[in-house]
């Protein structure tokens, strides 16, 4: 039976340009081919690119954390430190979804000096607050912390917007740098934070400031 592997490896560089990489092997009967070799500087492989005979761009990388035994369906904060783009470009730093934008929580960068913060159930608004003015090329902290009927949002030290109207989404997954495998931000994401409970209002402020 015919099948494809695609592998990663990986070796440190050095000045020697004889060095050896390693050696890959497998049990084969019948014909084994070696091609399409990715070459690529870092310490991570991005995704497989495939061509034929003309050079392509190869689809954003979606990164996801499934939900599990850490995930509280009930009540949670949802952490996100990144850098804002320097251009007019919209995306999502942080999300949590269920593989769309029909149910999820996130939040959502408009323009270089404008995002909100949304939830979404079954494609219908529960909360939505903007308004705080962020800058491109600088870093941006906000924190999303909710429970049923009571949502509220901080940027940078200062309050986006409470709402005591809405219900939790049904998600069922961490999405990093974009939201419901769509909307990339395209910048860097410094860090992220869960937390399987709903944090008191002033700590969530002390966060982002």
């Amino acid at each position: 039976t015919a099948a494809t592997w695609n592998i990663a490896y990986y070796v440190a560089a050095t000045a020697n340009a004889t060095q050896s990489t390693g050696v890959i092997s497998a049990a084969v009967t019948g014909t084994s081919v070696a091609t399409c070799f990715q070459l690529e500087t870092g310490s991570v492989a991005t995704s497989y690119i495939p061509t034929t005979t003309v050079a392509v761009t190869r689809n954003a990388d979606v990164a996801t954390i499934a939900t599990g035994s850490w995930y509280n369906a009930l009540a949670g904060s949802l952490y996100t430190e990144w850098l804002n783009p320097a251009n007019a470009a919209i995306g999502v730093p942080s999300s949590l979804n269920d593989t769309t934008n029909n149910n999820i929580i996130d939040s959502f960068v408009q323009s270089i000096t404008n995002y909100t913060m949304q939830v979404k159930v079954a494609g219908a608004t529960q909360a939505s607050f903007n308004g705080v003015a962020i800058v491109g090329g600088a870093i941006t902290k906000d924190i999303k912390i909710y429970a049923a009927n009571d949502f509220t949002g901080y940027a940078n030290g200062v309050l986006m917007g409470a709402d005591t109207s809405g219900t939790v989404p049904t998600v069922t997954r961490l999405e990093i740098g974009s939201g419901g495998g769509s909307f990339q931000i395209n910048s860097t994401i410094r860090a992220i934070r869960y937390y399987p409970y709903r944090l008191p209002n002033e700590i969530a402020k002390q966060l982002t400031a």
